[in-house]
């Protein structure tokens, strides 16, 4: 059987460019004629179009945050009156405003224009997503009060800096969240905010002064963790619907505020500020409350009274400066307490009841051991951050927290380098410690960012000395996982994909040592240990100018065998590195569902978005070994290690009995020329088995001589035609929708005389565009191994169905890939083809290159079908 080859890419509707996706879902431009046939589904609704102001705001979009390069652009920029088909867009009922924007995980990047012009806008997303690609968007946050009717708002995990927009006049607005940002100065006011149910800022490097909650009265949800908050915190008796309160990591001071009259309340906490005073006695009247914490502040008194709050779950005050008795834990017997230490009055002897029951609360026998009173041996704890607020993205500070009965004396910092030997270089030495903290500022080299941070303290008359080591880097980078699919089958194969991100004010991610290592974890099982951290920079060519950062990921593939929820993190293999686990991440897993591979709506494109640049075109012939007993034969197009051009091909049977895993043997071929003899023949080099999960999902474990493996997830790309997920399928999946008969054009194409080299097409009449890949060798490579013959193009162009033509196609080589590994591809045009249908089975291209190695090179091939049609299906 003639070999053949697959390309991939993601073929999506522009104005004058095709596109396919980098690694990611990253995508690189390819420019083409103005007058090829847009791409993608045209909607058969009939709107008008939109204002001009509002049209010229959505070009700038597009064009800022480079449009071209979009995981999926479709319609973007299309003909006036489109606009509500454009992909990511909402428009208000009669079509005459854009009210939604959703581009969540797109690859937009840059800066994003003014939006004041989208007057009806109610909702903008522009965040990132565990199951989608990356944004990179940077500078100020646009105005937002020129959109009266914004309801939601979601900006996060990006790299926007500036200012917090102005709030005033979003009376409607009822979902802010602008988290993980490089954010300065304070929250804006939030006067007026009546209909506001959820804001999220956490992480986001904002400071100041909280504003005042009086206007929150439908607020559900705040959390403003992890920030630079001072001041006292305000006042909660207006928010009568508040749930969740979430303020930890702040230097906020006074009092905890009453709770009284927050019947609603679950959850609160502001672990970690500088809060004195009393724990408010009105924890006693909140019926719905399940976690309380208040761990690392400084307050005084007696815990309150607990037994009359039956869900209590949670209730940290450790690390404070409580006396007196302890009262009776909740009969909650999941009830879990953190009391220690404080100076509280210690247990009785013998143990009372109650004692027992702290025992058991507590997790500590007896448990009036460590609260007995503040240890005399201080505790010392420090966080290292680039401070926001310097130009230079060099300057370190460090924030010691002193723990003790009265803390003062002064702290030294030190940096430590990892390798044997280094010496310690203090730098910074006295400090005083004032209202238990002490802060420390110092300029970076090279060395800071592989270096521990020591930080000692002196003690005073009633502390003795203590030490504590922070690694610099846990507070510059993070980690965060995203995984190919929301819902897996048991046993479907999905990738995982670590990114790291920079946190804010650190220099664009050029700290991080290719070598680290992560590992990703189910719950406490090993999914995939020590995998790579790669830093892919982007690919350079004569032809492409690409504005996308250096992207920083590590990668597994797996699968889960057992359905349910899978809680999945990944974490540095070295504990001394980067940071923290990420945070968790919920795969859900479904009982596997029979499938079908008797069918011809299996005929397409399929890749996997994580190793863009590479995947498979698949041929299925239903029934060809007789009723039930179809056959398949795909072209596998890919790189070897080095980044050369490697083919292969998939054959074996499908069957409309066996399930949804087909057994297929590998070949390769090489040692061909160009267009020229001998005829190569194709050899075994290994066993593959496809999967078929549904109509748009499969997995590929291939297994080649060479003994090297692996499991490779794959998604449909071009339009599915025809699949159904019925055991055994009906008739009907063995026929074609009425007009679409330029799909028996689709298949691998070839030369008697040259056999071994050829075109694989895939038509899709429902996106009316033509893909091919033409798989071939080097001009005088016979005899040559695979990575010094074989070479690839790939051809892309609009068709018309029934025009049975498509000219002036550009042909692509592309560079940069590299075998199942995600790695950033570029393709650039080297010539251009024409193809011509002269009848079922016979096809002529027509060729001249322009540049790169074949530059030069023209001519014409006749081509025939592999496999003939039959039964003239041919229109």
């Amino acid at each position: 059987m003639t070999t053949m080859i697959a390309f991939f890419c993601e073929l999506r509707r522009a104005a004058i460019a095709f596109t396919w996706p980098d690694r990611g879902g990253a995508c690189r431009r390819l420019v083409v004629p103005t007058a090829a046939v847009i791409l993608g589904l045209t909607s058969s609704s009939a709107f008008a179009a939109i204002p001009a102001s509002e049209r010229t705001t959505l070009s700038n979009l597009y064009a800022y945050t480079d449009g071209p390069t979009w995981t999926n652009g479709t319609g973007w920029n299309g003909p006036i009156g489109t606009e509500c088909n454009w992909f990511g867009l909402t428009c208000s009922t009669n079509g005459k405003n854009v009210i939604a924007i959703d581009l969540t995980g797109n690859t937009l990047i840059g800066t994003l224009p003014p939006l004041s012009a989208l007057s009806q806008l109610q909702s903008l997303k522009l965040t990132n997503s565990g199951h989608a690609g990356v944004n990179a968007l940077w500078g100020a946050i646009p105005e937002l009060k020129g959109l009266p009717h914004l309801q939601k708002v979601v900006l996060s995990v990006q790299h926007f800096s500036g200012a917090v927009p102005e709030l005033a006049g979003l009376s409607e607005l009822t979902d802010l969240e602008l988290t993980y940002l490089s954010l300065t100065g304070p929250l804006p006011p939030l006067t007026g905010l009546h209909q506001l149910e959820r804001l999220d800022v956490q992480n986001s490097q904002l400071s100041g002064s909280l504003p005042s909650f009086d206007d929150l009265d439908k607020l559900i949800y705040l959390r403003a963790n992890s920030n630079f908050f001072t001041g006292s915190l305000p006042a909660l008796d207006m928010m009568a619907s508040l749930q969740t309160f979430y303020l930890d990591g702040n230097q906020l001071s006074g009092s905890v505020p009453s709770l009284s009259g927050l019947s609603q309340l679950k959850s609160f906490q502001v672990t970690g500020n500088l809060l004195d005073g009393t724990l408010p006695a009105t924890i006693a009247g909140l019926p719905k409350l399940e976690q309380f914490s208040a761990t690392g502040n400084f307050l005084t008194g007696q815990v309150p009274v607990l037994a009359d709050v039956p869900n209590l779950q949670q209730f940290g005050v450790g690390h404070n400066r409580l006396t007196g008795q302890v009262p009776a834990p909740p009969a909650n017997a999941g009830f879990r307490e953190a009391l220690c230490p404080n100076p509280l009055t210690p247990a009785s002897d013998p143990p009372t009841s109650l004692d027992l029951a702290l025992n058991q609360a507590t997790g500590s026998t007896p448990w009036s051991t460590s609260c007995t009173q503040i240890p005399v041996t201080s505790s010392v704890s420090a966080t290292a951050y680039i401070d926001p607020a310097t130009a230079d993205g060099k300057t370190v500070t460090v924030k010691a927290v002193v723990y003790g009965s009265n803390p003062g004396g002064t702290v030294a910092i030190t940096t430590l380098g990892f390798a044997i030997g280094s010496v310690p270089v203090t730098v910074c030495d006295n400090v005083p410690v004032i209202a238990s903290f002490a802060t420390c500022r110092f300029q970076a080299n090279a060395q800071d960012w592989t270096a521990q941070i020591g930080v000692t303290y002196s003690g005073d008359a009633n502390n003795k000395p203590a030490s504590f080591v922070v690694n610099s880097r846990v507070a510059t980078y993070q980690l965060s996982l995203t995984s190919s699919l929301a819902t897996a089958q048991a046993g479907q194969s999905v990738d995982l994909v670590a990114n790291v991100v920079a946190k804010a004010g650190t220099p664009a991610q050029t700290g991080i040592d290719p070598a680290n290592t992560v590992s990703f974890y189910d719950g406490s099982t090993l999914l995939c240990s020590h995998a790579p951290i790669d830093i892919l920079a982007p690919v350079q060519t004569p032809k492409t100018q690409l504005k996308t950062l250096p992207v920083i990921t590590a990668r597994c593939s797996t699968r889960f065998d057992t359905p349910g929820d899978h809680v999945l993190t990944v974490r540095y293999d070295n504990p001394l590195e980067l940071g923290e686990p990420s945070a968790p991440l919920t795969q859900t897993v479904v009982p596997a569902a029979a499938f079908s591979g008797d069918q011809l709506g299996l005929t397409g494109t399929w890749y996997n978005p994580a190793t863009s640049g590479q995947g498979l075109v698949l041929e299925v012939y239903p029934d060809r070994g007789g009723s039930g007993m179809g056959e398949l034969f795909g072209g596998w197009f890919t790189f070897d290690n080095l980044g050369n051009a490697q083919w292969r091909t998939l054959q074996g049977k499908m069957t409309e009995i066996h399930g949804s895993s087909y057994a297929l043997t590998i070949y390769r071929s090489s040692g061909g020329n160009f267009n020229a003899p001998p005829v190569v023949e194709a050899i075994a080099d290994g066993t593959a088995t496809l999967t078929f999960h549904d109509c748009t999902h499969a997995t590929l474990s291939y297994l080649l001589n060479d003994g090297s493996g692996g499991v490779i997830p794959q998604v449909r790309l071009t339009d599915v035609l025809s699949c159904q997920n019925n055991v055994p399928p009906t008739s009907g999946a063995h026929s074609l929708p009425f007009g679409y008969q330029d799909i028996h054009y689709s298949g691998a194409w070839y030369d008697p005389q040259t056999s071994g080299q050829g075109l694989v097409i895939d038509v899709v009449p429902s996106q009316q565009m033509l893909f091919a890949a033409w798989y071939t060798y080097a001009p005088q490579s016979e005899g040559q191994t695979d990575r010094a013959s074989q070479r690839w193009f790939t051809l892309q162009a609009g068709y018309t169905p029934g025009s049975k033509s498509a000219k002036q196609v550009p042909v692509y080589a592309v560079i940069g890939g590299s075998f199942n590994k995600a790695t950033r591809t570029a393709g650039l045009q080297v010539g251009t083809a024409n193809i011509t249908f002269t009848a079922c089975n016979a096809m002529t291209i027509d060729y001249q290159f322009t540049q790169g190695e074949f530059a030069g090179i023209s001519g014409s091939i006749n081509e025939q079908k592999i496999v003939p049609n039959t039964g003239g299906a041919c229109p």
